[in-house]
């Protein structure tokens, strides 16, 4: 195990746990990506946040897209039908 984690350790990388982040302004994007509780949370939070926010409607809007694009995918899954993007 050593050895793997060795031959990386040049890399900068990492591995977040969301749901063991503080509740700040500085993790709502992370916890966002979030699951269950902690997602429902950070939405509200953004839901909270005030109108004169800078990102604040950018934000909302990206999530929405998100939201919808993670739908619509879990429907083509049920559905069995490959997405197949115009490219």
């Amino acid at each position: 195990m050593n050895t793997i984690i060795s031959k990386f350790a040049h890399l900068s990388w990492g591995i977040i746990v969301v749901h063991q982040l503080p509740v700040n302004r500085q993790t709502l994007w992370l916890r966002i990506l979030g699951r269950d509780k902690v997602q429902q949370n950070a939405i509200e939070e953004l839901r909270n946040l005030p109108s004169d926010y800078s990102h604040r409607d950018n934000v909302i809007e990206l999530v929405c897209k998100l939201s919808t694009a993670t739908q619509l995918f879990f429907i083509l899954k049920v559905l069995d039908i490959a997405y197949q993007p115009n490219i």
